[in-house]
């Protein structure tokens, strides 16, 4: 899925806004009720990758800890959407068209080729030649990871939810189907304790937690 960066933006509400390699874009979206607005944050922070990512609170800003726990679960768990920054083949046909050092290798050569690959990045910054397009290559729901064939399915679905001012996980969770490929937990869910130990169960005592009068 191969999209318009301007257009994406759009899409997604950022009206009038432009996006480059360092900048941060943040669409928050207030929800009636104590800890429940969360915001979209659209982030090109590496050269070659926009992450559209969902977190918890209206500042865009990452949370952690107590701050984070006091929101529902699908907020705590990773939401996001990778795209691959196209440059149309700008840094590889500036690398053929360089010179080889010939007497250099091993990690000096390393060295070189990153530093021509971030150099180009620069220079298309201040050309104001900025990449145009990107690829949708992966997308991360809840801490799962929605399989390749879904991806366009349920990024449409998240962007339709963007515009309704309310990102519902479960649902995009729902459209993804069968093809979550992997799961992975966050920190807070680690086990914890002994899971060999025996519970007794109380009648008496658990329906009352439900609100369930005892008879």
């Amino acid at each position: 899925m191969r999209l318009n960066i301007t257009d994406l933006l759009t899409t997604l509400g950022f009206s009038n806004e432009t996006l480059y390699w360092g900048k941060k874009l943040v669409l928050p979206l207030a929800q009636p009720g104590s800890f429940k607005s969360h915001s979209v944050v659209a982030n090109w922070a590496e050269p070659r990758r926009v992450r559209i990512d969902v977190r918890a609170g209206l500042s865009g800003k990452q949370l952690t800890g107590k701050d984070l726990g006091q929101y529902p679960l699908q907020l705590q768990s990773e939401t996001f959407f990778d795209f691959q920054v196209d440059t149309d083949g700008t840094d590889d046909k500036k690398g053929k068209s360089g010179t080889s050092s010939g007497g250099s290798g091993g990690g000096a050569g390393m060295r070189k080729k990153q530093s021509d690959h971030l150099s180009g990045f620069f220079a298309q910054a201040q050309n104001t030649d900025i990449p145009t397009h990107a690829t949708l290559v992966k997308g991360v729901v809840m801490g799962m990871e929605i399989g390749k064939e879904a991806l366009q399915s349920v990024f449409t679905l998240f962007c339709d939810q963007v515009r309704a001012a309310k990102v519902l996980t479960t649902d995009l969770l729902a459209a993804a189907g069968k093809t979550i490929t992997r799961y992975t937990p966050p920190a807070f869910m680690s086990p914890r304790g002994d899971e060999q130990k025996t519970y007794t169960y109380d009648r008496t005592k658990n329906e009352v937690m439900f609100g369930v009068a005892p008879s």
